[in-house]
Parts: structure tokens; C-alpha cells; sequence
């Protein structure tokens, strides 16, 4: 019986060791193939960047393919000859004139920084002028005309104008300051306080 025994279990024994060394074998081959997998140099899927954000350098690739339409230049409009001489005629600042001094009845004062050279404004002559008014207290401009024709000495305009425009020739330029008397007085008139001052200054440009 024992040795029944002995022969029976031999096979037993025989075939464990034989799936001993095939699972031996295997895990050598496992162990080979990892060494393999991990001297193998590892290959990224992604594209490289440089340090740059791959977004941005998208981004910058589709700008750059932006082409911009070139601006044409807008046409300057012309400035007429007739509108740089009117605003030259029409004085924008309160007037600072050096010279002689002329004082005429009720406090009128005169100064000709331009002598004129054409015929002389008298009673009567109908006047084409372009002035600016200030009120001369405070400097604050109340008017300006470019063209403003009236007759001399017909009270069609103050009183000051009257008397401070005669003996003026056509082309000249005369700052007149006017006392309250002999303007507006002591009504005023419109943006003129009563009892205001008034300077102007005037070109004469037509005597009919």
C-alpha cells in the first residue's frame, strides 16, 4: 500500500512543479517587458510649446492671419478767401491799442492802430463796418457783426458812433470806448447792465 501511494502522488507532484516553472517563466517575461517599456524614451502626444501657453499661440497665429484694410484719408475741406478775411476784419479779443489818444465831446475816446487810405466817413454816408462790443468794466463781449451797413448821424446806432466815426477813411481800424451817456445810459440794453461803458472795435470797410 505504500508504495501504491508513493506512485500515485508522484504525477501529482510532477505536474505541480511543472506549472511552478512555467509561472516562473512568465513572470520573467513580464519583468523583461517592463525593463523594455521603461528604457524606451516616453513620447508625448502633445505638441510642443516652449514655455508659451498653447491657447495664446493660437491666438496669435489667427491675428496674424487678420489683414487690416488700409484707412484712405478724409479730404480736408478748403477754407474760402472770403471767410479767412471776414474773421481777420472781426477782432475776438478785448483790444490792448498803444498810441495817441483822442478825446471828443462827452468823454469819447478814440485810438487808429490803422490809419485808412479811402474816403472819409461823414454825416450823412452810409457806412459798412465790422465790429466787436465790450462791455468795458469787466471785458465781457456783448456783440459782433461782420457786416453792418448804417447811415452816419441819423441816430441809426449810439450816439457814441456818431460822433467817434467821423473822420475815419475806408480800410482803417479805430477802438472807440464810449461813456455810458453816450451808449446805453442808464437803461442798458439787452446783456448791457444799466450805466455800462462800451468798447469797440471797429473796421470801416465801404463809404456810399
Amino acid at each position: 500500500m505504500v508504495l501504491l501511494f508513493r506512485h500515485a502522488i508522484r504525477p501529482y507532484r510532477g505536474k505541480w512543479t511543472w506549472k511552478c516553472e512555467l509561472a516562473q517563466e512568465e513572470e520573467q517575461q513580464v519583468e523583461q517587458k517592463t525593463k523594455e517599456n521603461k528604457a524606451q524614451p516616453k513620447i508625448s502626444s502633445k505638441p510642443e510649446t516652449n514655455g508659451e501657453n498653447p491657447k495664446l499661440e493660437t491666438k496669435k497665429q489667427s491675428d496674424s492671419k487678420q489683414q487690416v484694410a488700409p484707412v484712405e484719408p478724409q479730404p480736408q475741406p478748403q477754407q474760402k478767401q472770403g471767410e479767412t478775411a471776414t474773421r481777420e476784419e472781426t477782432p475776438a479779443i478785448f483790444p490792448k491799442v498803444k498810441g495817441e489818444r483822442h478825446i471828443l465831446k462827452g468823454g469819447i475816446v478814440i485810438q487808429d492802430p490803422i490809419l485808412g487810405k479811402g474816403r472819409v466817413a461823414k454825416p450823412g454816408k452810409r457806412l459798412t463796418v465790422s465790429y466787436t462790443g465790450w462791455i468795458t468794466k469787466n471785458r465781457t463781449k456783448f456783440d459782433s457783426q461782420n457786416l453792418f451797413a448804417f447811415r452816419l448821424g441819423l441816430r441809426e446806432v449810439v450816439r457814441g458812433w456818431d460822433i467817434g466815426l467821423v473822420g475815419m477813411k475806408e480800410g482803417g481800424r479805430r477802438v472807440l470806448t464810449v461813456p455810458a451817456s453816450f451808449a446805453y445810459g442808464h437803461e442798458g440794453a439787452d446783456t448791457i447792465p444799466p450805466n455800462s461803458d462800451l468798447t469797440f472795435d471797429i473796421r470801416l470797410l465801404q463809404v456810399q
